[in-house]
């Protein structure tokens, strides 16, 4: 939570600071493990990670039993939405986004920070699509991008039906510093990965700024 321009001035993140002054702040909370993917299990399954009855590859691992926010929402009559990397495990391998309560998902079952920012493909409804310009090696289409044009398509096709809830999983290591962001931090003394990290934080705030438009344009956002 530190890492936004509310908490630190240094740090370009206009869109998230508005979220901050209107909205509620959360500074008094703790991950649910060092481990990220026992943190995100934790985050799925809103438990402790000494709760988890079962484990899988040394993580914690979905079970039928745990309901999740996705699952919660659903059962209240929302459109439930999933976008990005879901890398969280069932007893016998990965844990569709599907069968955890969400309506849609697009993303991979990779880890957030093993997911690499130029996929080869993703998932789309448990279908892969394939990014034609990432084939060879190339890097013509960044995941974050395609994410949060799906997380905007989903608000449009299911606001006039349903009360909407949407989870976008947001990397620092899905978005490669550019020269753009990494301009604003370019007189700081700071290393070049803090940099780094710094410049992929503002892009992310410029991603949900385009949300939070989609939300004004179908006047969903109070």
């Amino acid at each position: 939570w530190s890492d936004f321009g509310f908490a630190d001035p240094q740090i370009q993140t206009p869109n998230i600071d508005r979220l901050a002054a209107s909205g509620t702040r959360f500074t008094q909370f703790y991950a649910g493990s060092p481990n990220k993917a026992d943190a995100h299990w934790c985050l799925a399954a809103g438990r402790r990670p000494d709760e988890s009855p079962n484990w899988s590859n040394s993580s914690a691992a979905l079970l039928p039993e745990n309901i999740t926010l996705g699952e919660a929402m659903w059962q209240a009559g929302y459109a439930t939405g999933l976008v990005g990397d879901w890398g969280v495990l069932g007893p016998q391998g990965p844990a569709t986004p599907e069968d955890q309560g969400f309506d849609e998902w697009v993303g991979t079952f990779e880890s957030i920070e093993k997911s690499p920012p130029f996929p080869a493909s993703v998932l789309y409804h448990g279908r892969p699509i394939k990014f034609t310009k990432n084939a060879n090696g190339q890097q013509g289409q960044l995941a974050q991008d395609f994410y949060v044009a799906e997380a905007a398509n989903f608000m449009l096709r299911n606001f006039r039906q349903h009360p909407l809830f949407l989870q976008v999983h947001f990397s620092t290591e899905g978005v490669p510093a550019t020269a753009a962001e990494l301009e604003k931090y370019a007189s700081q003394d700071w290393p070049e990965t803090v940099k780094a990290r710094a410049a992929a934080l503002t892009r992310i705030d410029r991603d949900i700024g385009k949300l939070l438009q989609r939300l004004t344009d179908i006047k969903q956002l109070g």
